[in-house]
């Protein structure tokens, strides 16, 4: 199973072409493109938190999907979306 995680912090950043339907699209677009099943997707939505701090409820749920064997690989649009601490993307 493919995961799609989709953060924003700020009404800013969702008004400006980031927001949560728009990254998802994309992902959608580029599992598509490599010919890959859409019915094999977990969206993963973070909305008002911060990419300070990897302690968010769907990151969460996100890592422990991927512990346990669910997730075989995460769709982005950026790295910044999963956080924004280099050790913490390491962590991911």
């Amino acid at each position: 199973m493919y995961g799609i995680y989709a953060r924003v912090s700020t009404i800013n950043q969702a008004e400006e072409g980031y927001s949560l339907e728009t990254q998802i699209e994309l992902c959608m677009k580029r599992i598509k493109s490599l010919g890959l099943s859409l019915s094999q997707v977990k969206i993963y939505r973070e909305e008002g938190r911060t990419g300070e701090d990897i302690d968010r409820p769907m990151m969460n749920e996100l890592r422990e999907d991927i512990a346990n064997g669910i997730i075989k690989k995460v769709v982005i649009t950026d790295p910044d979306r999963l956080t924004r601490d280099l050790t913490d993307k390491l962590i991911v």
